[in-house]
């Protein structure tokens, strides 16, 4: 449509992300991730009619991970979502562009891994998924 922005396409979108080798010593280290993504207001039908419409927002997520010196074990805590922003995954029109129905995307997700690493063995992992 004429004059109307390209539905699910904000007019800005933007990332950035931070891998910080916090310190190392004779035990192992610890490293911490950051990233974070953001968009402007975006529509979800071509009519961009308002009651389609999702305003702009940022998600932030963060992982720490100790390591052993020898890498053969590890542990990581992250959570997607850090600042439990809620937004839409999808808007639509439910009654002829009358009533419109949503789906949010996940909320804060807090997770944890454990790894271990045997010559013997191979890699063994435990993934903790949605710690509340």
């Amino acid at each position: 449509m004429t004059g109307k922005r390209v539905y699910t396409s904000p007019h800005w979108s933007w990332s950035a992300s931070v891998d910080w080798h916090m310190f190392e010593n004779d035990f192992g280290n610890l490293d911490l991730y950051l990233d974070a993504n953001g968009i402007t207001k975006e529509y979800f039908n071509a009519a961009n009619s308002p009651g389609s419409q999702q305003n702009g927002y940022s998600i932030w997520d963060a992982r720490l991970t100790a390591e052993t010196a020898d890498g053969s074990k590890s542990i990581s805590v992250w959570c997607q979502n850090l600042l439990d922003r809620k937004y839409y995954t999808v808007i639509f029109d439910t009654q002829s562009l009358v009533n419109y129905n949503s789906q949010s995307a996940e909320h804060r997700v807090p997770s944890a891994r454990q790894r271990r690493t045997n010559s013997k063995t191979g890699t063994g992992s435990v993934l903790f998924r949605g710690l509340r």
